[in-house]
């Protein structure tokens, strides 16, 4: 019902609306909807709140209070869930937020490496530029793909029914927009 509130107010009536939940609400939100115990209401809370997603202003908001949820970040989490939520991280939020998102994101969730390419293959450039600008943010997912995610994925299977994970179109997109990114902002020698 909320999510439903969200998608048919007034921009500022929306806004309000999830203010409301991520502060005013926080101690009944972090019962309900994060601690594991209520599986079906998170399912309901987030599925309404995806359906928003693509007509939102505040799909930054949206997303927060999403990934906050057992059932995408959690001890619920399921790979689907995971799956998800990195698709709508990396749709709908500009490069700045989706940074910070995708940080705290995996930091939590530990989400299937090749997500991280996937994210990359959109936000990469963005990723680059603020590292080569001293984003402590922005090296850390760098040094995470270094580090981490080449040995993870090793491990990992191709997935055919995940058509968003197919390597035969996403490494391109991945290669492409890392070297976009620094032919324009080269490195310091």
């Amino acid at each position: 019902m909320m999510a439903e509130d969200v998608k048919s107010s007034e921009e500022e009536s929306g806004l309000n609306i999830l203010n409301f939940l991520l502060k005013d609400a926080a101690a009944q939100r972090k019962e309900i909807l994060e601690s594991g115990r209520y599986i079906e209401a998170e399912e309901t809370f987030s599925n309404g709140f995806y359906d928003v997603l693509p007509t939102s202003k505040e799909a930054g908001l949206i997303l927060e209070l999403l990934g906050t949820l057992s059932t995408i970040s959690g001890r619920n989490a399921s790979r689907e869930s995971k799956g998800r939520y990195a698709k709508a991280v990396t749709k709908y939020t500009t490069s700045s937020t989706a940074i910070k998102m995708w940080d705290s994101f995996t930091r939590k969730a530990n989400p299937d490496p090749r997500w991280t390419v996937y994210f990359l293959a959109e936000h990469g450039g963005s990723v680059v530029k603020a590292a080569m600008g001293d984003d402590k943010v922005a090296k850390g997912i760098l040094e995470f793909y270094q580090t981490e995610s080449p040995s993870r994925w090793r491990r990992i299977l191709e997935d055919r029914d995940e058509k968003d994970l197919d390597t035969r179109t996403l490494l391109p997109k991945f290669a492409t927009t890392m070297i976009e990114a620094i032919i324009v902002c080269p490195p310091p020698l």
